[in-house]
């Protein structure tokens, strides 16, 4: 009443439209469902033209892989207005599954899961990392047996899921009291989508939840999904076969060395056409004709896939994140900040280089609960606030102030990320780091809120790189290699096109 807002119920909206004298209008299948904005990952978001019937086949194609009940039930936190979202709750109002909203707070998500009691559980890997990090920042604290009976319960439980079994005896000790503290001992069906899911986090979740764990692919031109693992594959590291609704093809892309005739496996861009597809951009043709290059219905993802022998695609590489160093070598920073994530020290990533400089570099979130770790040690945490309180986050950004105990941090963490280098070329290898230590409520530095990640928490590259720019040209500096006139780095005006 205070703020003047109305609240009606369904029952009372579907009163209404009986009762109105209004003819019903019943959209064809090409009418207009949504423009739907792209996250913006590399610029300005555009607006994708999905239609009913577009909607409709992703929903119904996913719908033949999943076998969900009014029975189940489902936790919506994503936003809404991302396309992951959206086609979920068109499935579960097709199926009648129950969707119950999170209290609106990411950091509070964990208490909200014990009062649904979710059956099935979508979210995207970034979250699912976070509940990776915690409980293997939680187990490294542990006295010496619990680490020991942990590390074992994980090994032998990863032997038996690969071979589709269970470790009864690791369930009933580790997997099941974990599952049930936090919530979520009722999961039957985990799904992860919108960013690749690194093999080592869905058999981590296999193992944990104790559940299904299927992951999706696909994008807003292609109403969310284009292809989706299936509930009987025990493999890991790929994104199940394509749906029925459409049809996908790799097409070679030579600069970077991936064809359809690579040996074991075809690779290239990976191309998808059925009427799942959207339309095009609202009001630009220009790039519409950019991603339909054929004029045969394809459309251009701008992903690298590779076709795996039993029919399932995987997602290996971002055509459009790569470029080439001032020596010619060819730069892919998704694969690389994949593999730099896997260290413990790391809470988030963005790899940088341009075509003018030798090597890369990165700006890293340190992973806040592994670096307080190490302050202790050293002597320079010693008082106790909760996690990401404001007291917390001050002391950790005044851990920084002092350039003897930052270049210290900031060492331990190179050191620590240097154990993932062992698949790096020489090149790809980070030649030094700019460390942000500015977090918000959930312990990251690059958020929504700060114009570093899409809401489906994808790096903002462009923006990332005006935002750190100072940092880039000092690290680079450092190392030899300053900015000189006529150098374009992004984050400014190209030169070129003034």
């Amino acid at each position: 009443e205070e703020l003047n807002v109305k609240l009606i119920g369904s029952s009372e909206i579907h009163a209404a439209g009986k009762d109105s004298d209004l003819p019903l209008v019943e959209p064809s299948q090409d009418d207009l469902a949504f423009i739907m904005y792209t996250s913006g990952t590399t610029g300005v978001p555009k607006g994708a033209m999905l239609s009913h019937r577009n909607l409709v086949a992703t929903a119904s194609s996913v719908r033949h892989v999943l076998s969900m009940t009014p029975d189940d039930r489902h936790i919506s936190y994503l936003p809404l207005a991302h396309i992951y979202e959206t086609i979920t709750h068109i499935v579960y109002l097709a199926a009648g599954v129950s969707v119950s909203f999170f209290g609106g707070d990411l950091r509070k998500l964990t208490e909200d899961f014990p009062k649904v009691n979710p059956t099935i559980l979508c979210g995207v890997p970034r979250v699912f990392q976070r509940i990776y990090d915690k409980v293997m920042a939680t187990v490294a604290t542990t006295k010496c047996p619990k680490r020991f009976v942990f590390s074992k319960a994980l090994s032998v439980s990863s032997s038996a899921i690969r071979n589709g079994n269970r470790h009864g005896t690791a369930d009933s000790k580790v997997w099941i009291p974990l599952r049930n503290r936090i919530g979520l001992g009722s999961v039957r069906v985990c799904i992860t989508g919108a960013a690749p899911m690194p093999a080592y986090l869905s058999e981590f979740l296999k193992i944990a939840l104790g559940c299904v764990v299927l992951q999706g692919y696909g994008l807003t031109e292609t109403a969310a999904a284009l292809s989706i693992s299936e509930a009987d594959d025990f493999t890991v590291g790929h994104c199940g076969p394509p749906l029925s609704c459409c049809e996908i093809k790799l097409v070679d892309v030579s600069e970077m060395n991936y064809t359809h005739e690579d040996k074991p496996c075809p690779r290239g861009e990976v191309w998808i056409r059925g009427p799942n597809v959207f339309s095009g951009y609202y009001k630009n043709e220009k790039i519409t004709k950019e991603v339909f290059p054929d004029n045969d219905g394809f459309f251009a993802t701008g992903d690298i896939g590779r076709f795996n022998p039993n029919g399932t695609l995987s997602i290996i590489d971002r055509k459009k994140n790569i470029f080439k160093l001032s020596q010619g070598e060819y730069i892919a920073v998704e694969r690389i900040e994949g593999l730099y994530s896997k260290a413990e020290c790391v809470g988030q990533i963005w790899v940088y280089g341009n075509s003018y400089k030798p090597f890369v570099v990165a700006v890293v979130v340190p992973a806040f609960e592994w670096l307080v770790h190490q302050a202790k040690n050293n002597g320079w945490w010693t008082k106790e606030f909760p996690n990401l309180s404001p007291e917390y986050k001050e002391a950790f950004e005044e851990l920084f102030n002092d350039k003897g105990r930052a270049k210290t941090l900031k060492d331990l963490v190179r050191q620590d990320m240097k154990a993932q280098e062992a698949a790096l070329k020489g090149f790809e290898k980070v030649r030094d780091i700019v460390i942000e230590c500015h977090l918000d409520n959930l312990g990251q530095g690059f958020s929504v809120e700060n114009d570093c990640l899409t809401p489906s928490f994808k790096l903002r590259r462009p923006q990332l790189t005006k935002r750190y720019m100072d940092g880039l040209l000092k690290v680079y500096a450092d190392a030899g290699e300053p900015k000189i006139d006529g150098e374009f780095w992004g984050g400014e005006q190209d030169p070129a096109a003034k």
